[in-house]
């Protein structure tokens, strides 16, 4: 079997770790822990003198992915006592890139978090697990954590309620 798991940040990191290593998985099961840096909007930036700066905010985000899908890594690595979990971060679209992936690994199941936005902000924001829960040629794992306790998370604060897991197969 293989496992897809895709991490956007570190709370849905955290949830989607523990909620793997929480479940049994077939002995030979490969984990791929993935994140996708998105790219930086640069195309109307019409003064060029910001290009380095650019430059170094995005060799940072990809020292801070790494370690991010690293942490996410070792705590399945060390709960099943394998070696058989794979690390990328990969640029583009979110969507895109994990489709992208699904496909040509090929995947035998997706997990994916979602904000649990609506209305409005799920308009603005776009969802990256909708896209992959309509499109991906396997099964998806979507593992809600809902906004305020993201929210909460970015302020740094403890949170009382549990991540929520919905099943789309």
């Amino acid at each position: 079997m293989k496992v897809l798991i895709a991490v956007e940040d570190a709370t849905f990191g955290e949830a989607l770790a523990d909620f793997v290593v929480k479940h049994q998985w077939p002995p030979s099961t490969d984990f791929k822990v993935v994140h996708v840096l998105e790219p930086i909007g640069i195309e109307h930036l019409s003064d060029v003198s910001y290009l380095p700066f650019l430059e170094d905010v995005s060799r940072e985000a990809e020292k801070v992915s790494a370690a991010l899908i690293r942490h996410v890594g070792l705590k399945i690595r060390d709960a099943f006592k394998t070696t058989h979990v794979e690390e990328e971060v990969v640029k583009g679209k979110a969507r895109e890139k994990l489709l992208e992936i699904a496909e040509s690994w090929p995947a035998d199941l997706v997990i994916v978090g979602s904000h649990g936005r609506s209305g409005v902000n799920r308009f603005l924001l776009g969802s990256v697990s909708d896209a992959v829960v309509s499109h991906a040629p396997c099964s998806v794992i979507v593992i809600r954590i809902p906004a305020a306790k993201v929210e909460e998370s970015e302020k740094e604060q403890p949170s009382s309620k549990p991540a929520q897991m919905v099943l789309r197969t």
